[in-house]
């Protein structure tokens, strides 16, 4: 395994792809594995060093200048060194990260700990699972829709309210409401660092008009192919896919 991630990526660093799959190794350092390391295949600090030269990697590969932070597993590392421009910055020049993985108990963990790090993040569900409970519903777009508290949305409360007791609208005020709706999804959406999601929620059409130089993919293993190409197509220049070849594949229905 050491000799194949150093050939990984020594031939990234030759040929200065921007294409780059980095193996997840923060579970291989935890100390219930030290009974390991008698068989001699690699040491725990060899091990460790290999996890900081992949994540500097990914700096290179994306082109950015970073510190490399301990305490940082390699996705959240992977997304902070994407959005290393001051926060001081006009929010429509700065970058904006899509986050994605193949489930989504692995987003709303991802969305979880890139929030914890101060950085803007929206959580977007599938229209049918906005009535899930989820642990980080306060980050999705749904909630956060719901709960923007700005009196130039005071006519979309209303509308909502109304729909709420009623069940419907008018013809007129449904369309009044889904054009309301729709701005505000997108200016809330554009006001994120990180927009997260799931690989085939990627290709929701609130996110048709966006734009992504930067998309990381985690559990990228055990997605197919064809769910990991649908973030591609939002006009990304730079992938970062993390994942463990050795755990369990996809899971096709």
């Amino acid at each position: 395994m050491h000799s194949g991630i150093s050939i990984i990526i020594y031939l990234a660093m030759k040929l200065k792809c921007r294409w780059f799959v980095i193996r997840c190794l923060e579970d291989l350092v935890h100390p219930g594995y030290q009974s390991l390391m008698h068989l001699n295949i690699v040491t725990a600090s060899q091990l460790y060093m290999e996890k900081l030269t992949a994540k500097k990697l990914i700096v290179t590969v994306l082109e950015v200048v970073a510190s490399v932070k301990q305490g940082d597993t390699p996705q959240v590392f992977a997304v902070k060194s994407v959005l290393q421009k001051p926060k001081s910055h006009p929010r429509s020049t700065r970058k904006r990260v899509l986050v994605c993985a193949p489930s989504n108990v692995a987003v709303d963990q991802l969305a979880e700990k890139i929030s914890a790090t101060g950085l803007k993040v929206v959580r977007l569900c599938a229209k049918s699972r906005e009535a899930v409970s989820s642990p980080v519903e306060h980050l999705t777009l749904h909630y956060q829709v719901r709960h923007l508290d700005t009196s130039e949305k005071s006519e979309l409360h209303k509308l909502q309210q109304l729909k709420d007791e009623q069940g419907e609208l008018s013809s007129s005020d449904e369309k009044k409401y889904k054009a309301l709706k729709r701005a505000t999804e997108r200016e809330i959406s554009q006001s994120a660092d990180v927009i997260c999601c799931t690989c085939v929620g990627a290709g929701d059409p609130r996110l048709a008009n966006f734009r992504f130089r930067q998309v990381l993919i985690d559990e990228s293993t055990q997605s197919t192919e064809p769910e990991c190409l649908i973030p591609l197509v939002l006009g990304v220049k730079q992938v970062v896919l993390v994942g463990d070849h050795c755990q369990l594949g996809p899971v096709i229905m």
